[in-house]
């Protein structure tokens, strides 16, 4: 038999002794075997469906065992005789599909009817199977389950007293009854094997009876004997609940009658409920609020108790509010409520989600209440207050009601997102700033618009006005990098919305520029300026603001204008010197940017003697000399010159002449006896001549015989000693003693004192003015003697030259290295007291080797140059040795190595800067300052005469001698003039001056000794750093006169920095013009702090009381 449940599948097999392979044919059938009743046939390893089978039923095989399944069992196919046969191996027909279905409803029955204490009761329970086919129902047993109080009874754990004889549990027996066994049973049946159960059987209510309430008469049991009333119920319970809550209601007596009684309930709503307690799950008001009744009944109703039971409702919303709400401020129909259930009635309230309440000047709430059943409903309405339309923008947000009755926590509705739509207003812009200052090339951030609108507003840009180009659609502005002056304008903003538009917003941004000179020229044009005519200079410039701009001149500063954009000139009644490179140089304040631009003017003139050689026209020579006349005119066009010479029979002979531009030179050689006399020179253009310019030659005469001329002379010569004499005393005087005189004296009459040279001899030198030699015999052969490129012509050498005899010094053996000490001397630091200078070659490329060899071999040339000619003692630093790479010196040299030259100098020097920052400039004695500045002049002068060049001529490379408290300025760094412009070129200190871009020369030295007197005298001024002024400088950006510098020495700084080379005065110049001065500086008072000649810090200067 294979049990199975509706729509299950069945599987029938047979299992047999011997192996059952595929060669084995068998069928299976139901009922009978023929081919009607044949459901599957398996031959040759297949099987074949028939009849209800057909396309249904599968094949169950293994080696010892076959069958069949049938899937999905209705009760067509719950039959018996399913039947198999195996051809060679036998048949067999006992198999059964026994198909489960529901049984019939279970049924009890009880004996005895009457239960009194401590008889046994037996409680049966049977119900019919219904299961197919019906003849194998027998064969299936049926079992029981049952229930006592609505709880299953575990047959492992029975109430005591309890128990199942039958192993089906059809039959429950209670043995030796007691009162506590009183209650209710039930039962149900089902099949073993099947999940299908009977219905319940209906109710066995045990009530087990007191015997000593009952009598027996002949064994006979009357039942009223036994009956007692239950007495009077009470209940016990919460009397005020809150809706959806449970509760508990308790029923009790002190006598439940007999037999025992039953608790019974009857609620509000009509219905009962058995039990001693009563619960109510989530309760209601409307259901179950009102009256309880509890009695105990068993053959009577015993005295019932009433209960109250008052049901309270937590506030629930019964109209909620929009999530969005959308209101105009200008609309005043404006209005939203929600509504609340609830019972006692409800607090209703509106609120902001953070808890804050709504504005009353905004909005105005009000509130009504009705009753609805047993609940009261509560609405709370919100709308406009009296304020005005304006006072309502903003005003919008999330906002809720909120109901509260003090039963449980308060209600709150959904939340609501007030939308008070209105036009926007303060639109601004951020950054704020209604006026944006940029430089041209700057970038400006980005700027974004907003302002206070709903719904949200759309923004735009618009360059120039409001209805100007359109620059962005949205409320940001994006960030301009390289600001170009075409930015320049006004910005506007704009905002609006569906509701409507607001005022638009404006910056204003200013691009700064410039300057940048769009012409500079002359009127009348370069060529037809003519003498006494009016000559007009226009300069326009394209910057942003207006820029300082000057014009300026062969003379300085001729006109400036401030925050302006164009300059106009006019020069009255030009002359020749008018002539030369004027510049209009522009400076824009807000851009630190400066531009320049230069004119050349050339006045036409007829030719004027500027200069002539000799200054007296005469030379005095002898016969087989040499002697040159010239003349520099002041003319142009360039003229044509005519030298003459007159014969003794007053016949005129035309010379040739060297002519260049403005200059001629008449050149004598090899002079004859017929050859003095008068020459005459004459000079013409095509504006006009000059008449004959006379000079002489004369003989020299060397006769010792004395005239009565000469006497007079020397009578006069004796007077004019007196007078200086009287003039000295007078000086004195004023000067505030002889110490200070003599002072003075020696500083006039002295420039330096001697220096020693390389030996212990004392040498007398004599320089007579009759045999001081012209510039271009001093200058070495084979060297350039014409620095034509700077625009210099002429240097003559100073009068100390010609002018007196100048002893030196024994030289002091404590100033000399031997070989010894060479080899152990230290290399000291700039800047500290120096003993000696070494110039190391390093480590490259083989050119630059080369170059500094070359330039230190020129600073021995130009030393030797110096000796040669007598004047090597001035402000020079002469070197006393010069250690090369010659012979077996070097190898002694063990501290220095292969590559090095070395050039040793004096000891007990040290750079200028260390003495400036050592000490404040009124703190040096006045005569060392004449010395300093006079010295530098003059030394800078001396490397001119001998054809050289200064390398870098600044504070570092003046060194000071100290003797005795006397400052001696030696000036160091110095070459010839090719290994100069060769070192400028191949290393970082190029200067960048307009002259320097074809090579270095005597005019850039001068320019920069005038910016070396700045270093010295502008100590306390806030100027940029010296390293700045040497570029400024040559642009024409001269600084303000310091405050210590006089007005005469400025005045020369300010020549030493022309623009044009060729106005700059000689080295020789500078020292002549400084040397007659009285004054080096300024008094005042300086702080005596450190201060370094590079870097001029602010430092306090006042006026001396004197």
């Amino acid at each position: 038999m294979v049990k199975v449940h509706e729509e299950e599948d069945a599987d029938l097999i047979w299992r047999t002794i011997d192996v059952i392979s595929p060669s084995v044919a068998h069928a299976f059938y139901h009922t009978s075997y023929d081919e009607f009743h044949r459901l599957m046939l398996f031959e040759n390893g297949s099987y074949f469906t028939y009849n209800e089978c057909e396309g249904r039923c599968e094949h169950l095989e293994s080696s010892r065992q076959t069958g069949i399944r049938i899937p999905s069992i209705g009760a067509s196919d719950a039959r018996e005789k399913y039947m198999i046969n195996l051809f060679a191996m036998g048949s067999n027909d006992n198999a059964v599909i026994y198909l489960f279905r529901p049984p019939d409803d279970a049924m009890l029955t009880s004996y005895p009817s009457v239960v009194i204490e401590g008889d046994d009761l037996s409680i049966n329970c049977s119900c019919s199977s219904n299961s197919l086919p019906s003849a194998s129902r027998p064969n299936v047993l049926m079992l029981y389950t049952w229930f006592r109080d609505s709880v299953e009874l575990d047959p492992s754990a029975l109430p005591i007293r309890h128990s199942f004889p039958e192993s089906d549990q059809s039959l429950l027996l209670i043995s030796d009854t007691d009162r506590a066994d009183t209650g209710s049973y039930k039962c149900i049946g089902y099949e073993n094997g099947s999940r299908l159960q009977s219905e319940e059987s209906d109710t066995y209510v045990l009530d087990v009876l007191c015997t000593y309430k009952c009598t027996q008469t002949f064994g006979l049991r009357f039942y009223n004997d036994c009956l007692d009333t239950p007495g009077t119920a009470f209940i016990t319970g919460d009397s005020e609940v809150v809706e959806n809550e449970n509760i508990t209601l308790t029923c009790s007596t002190s006598d439940l009658g007999n037999p025992e009684g039953n608790y019974t309930w009857i609620t509000p709503n009509g219905d009962t409920h058995l039990g001693d307690t009563l619960t109510v799950i989530s309760l209601s008001i409307e259901e179950d609020e009102g009256e309880y009744e509890c009695y105990v009944e068993n053959h009577e109703r015993g005295a019932s108790d009433e209960h109250t039971l008052t049901v309270y409702y937590n506030p629930t919303i019964e109209r909620d509010l929009p999530s969005i709400k959308t209101v105009y401020n200008t609309d005043e129909s404006f209005s939203v409520s929600c509504s609340f259930r609830a019972r006692p009635e409800a607090d209703v309230i509106w609120m902001r989600k953070d808890g804050s309440p709504l504005p009353s000047n905004v909005f105005l709430v009000t509130t009504t209440t009705e009753v609805v059943g047993k609940y009261a409903l509560t609405t709370a309405r919100v709308g406009w207050s009296e304020a005005d339309i304006e006072a309502r923008r903003g005003q919008g947000g999330m906002m809720m009601c909120e109901a509260s009755n003090e039963v449980r926590e308060a209600v709150q509705s959904v939340t609501m997102d007030l939308r008070i739509y209105f036009s926007p207003y303060d639109l601004g812009i951020t950054p704020e700033s209604p006026v944006v200052e940029l430089k041209e090339g700057n970038d400006l951030t980005e700027r974004i618009c907003s302002a206070i609108c709903e719904p949200s507003c759309s923004f735009s840009w618009h360059f120039g006005s409001e209805d100007g180009p359109l620059i962005s659609n949205s409320s940001r502005l994006d960030s301009m990098e390289n600001v170009d002056r075409q930015r320049n304008g006004s910005y506007y903003c704009k905002a609006w919305n569906g509701i409507g538009t607001v005022p638009h917003v404006v910056f204003d941004l200013i691009v700064y520029y410039g300057p940048k000179i769009l012409s500079f020229t002359s009127s009348p044009p370069d060529g037809s300026i003519f003498e006494n005519d009016d000559a007009n200079f226009s300069c326009s410039v394209d910057t942003r603001p207006g820029a300082n701009i000057q014009l300026l001149g062969p003379e300085g500063l001729a006109k400036s204008v401030e925050n302006e954009t164009g300059l106009w000139h006019t020069l009255h009644g030009v002359t020749c010197m008018n002539s030369g490179t004027y510049s209009c140089w522009s400076n824009n304040s807000k851009t630190g940017l400066s531009d320049e631009s230069t004119v050349i003017i050339k006045v036409k003139c007829a030719p004027s003697v500027l200069a002539t050689f000799p200054e007296d026209r005469m030379h005095n020579a002898s016969t087989g000399g040499s002697v040159s006349f010239s003349v520099d005119v002041l003319a142009y066009p360039a003229p044509e010159f005519q030298w003459r010479r007159i014969l003794s029979n007053g016949s005129a002979v035309n010379l040739p002449s060297e002519d260049s531009d403005n200059r001629t030179t008449l050149t004598i050689n090899k002079v004859k006896i017929e050859e003095y006399g008068n020459y005459y020179v004459s000079a013409y253009n095509s504006i006009g001549r000059w008449e004959d310019v006379l000079f002489q030659l004369v003989q020299a005469d060397y006769s010792a015989s004395i005239d009565v001329s000469l006497i007079g002379g020397i009578i006069g010569a004796l007077l004019f000693m007196v007078i200086i004499i009287i003039g000295i005393i007078v000086f004195v005087v004023r000067s505030g003693g002889f110490k200070s005189a003599c002072q003075r004296i020696r500083r006039t009459l002295s420039f330096s004192p001697a220096i020693p040279r390389a030996s212990t001899e004392v040498d007398n030198i004599e320089m007579k003015s009759d045999e001081k030699q012209p510039h271009s015999s001093i200058l070495r052969p084979g060297r350039s003697n014409n620095l034509n490129q700077c625009g210099s012509t002429q240097v003559k050498l100073p009068e100390i030259f010609s002018s007196r005899v100048v002893s030196r010094s024994p030289l002091r053996t404590d100033t000399l290295f031997s070989w010894e000490e060479i080899r152990s001397l230290p290399i000291s630091e700039f800047g500290q007291r120096r003993e000696f200078i070494l110039q190391t070659i390093k480590p490259g490329i083989e050119s630059k080797r080369n170059i500094a060899r070359l330039f230190m071999n020129g600073i021995t040339e130009t030393a030797e140059e110096c000796k040669k000619e007598g004047y090597y003692y001035l402000n020079v630093d002469i070197p006393i040795y010069d250690v090369t790479k010659r012979g077996s010196n070097v190898s002694e040299c063990e501290s220095f190595s292969e590559d090095n030259v070395l050039l040793l100098f004096e000891k007990h020097k040290a750079p200028l800067s260390e003495y400036l920052g050592r000490f404040a400039l009124d703190d040096i004695d006045e005569n060392n300052l004449r010395n300093v500045i006079v010295g530098i002049a003059n030394g800078l002068s001396t490397i001119h005469q001998a054809g050289a060049l200064m390398y870098k001529l600044t504070a570092e490379s003046v060194l000071i001698a100290d003797d005795n408290n006397i400052w001696i300025p030696k000036l160091s760094g110095f070459s010839t003039e090719q290994m100069v412009n060769e070192r400028i070129s191949n290393d970082y200190w190029t200067r960048k001056s307009q002259e320097n871009k074809v090579k270095h020369c005597m005019e850039a030295d001068v320019r920069d000794l005038g910016t070396l007197y700045l270093e010295i005298l502008a100590v306390d001024e806030p100027y940029f750093k010296i390293t700045d002024l040497r570029k400024q400088i040559p642009q024409g950006h001269l600084p303000e006169k310091p405050e210590k510098c006089t007005d005469e020495i400025y005045d020369i700084m300010r020549r030493c920095w022309a623009i044009n080379p060729r106005d700059r005065p000689t080295a020789q110049r500078v020292a002549e013009e400084i040397g007659s001065l009285d004054r080096m500086i300024n008094s005042c008072s300086l702080d005596n702090g450190i201060r370094s000649p590079f870097n001029l810090g602010d430092v306090e200067c006042f006026e001396s009381e004197s």
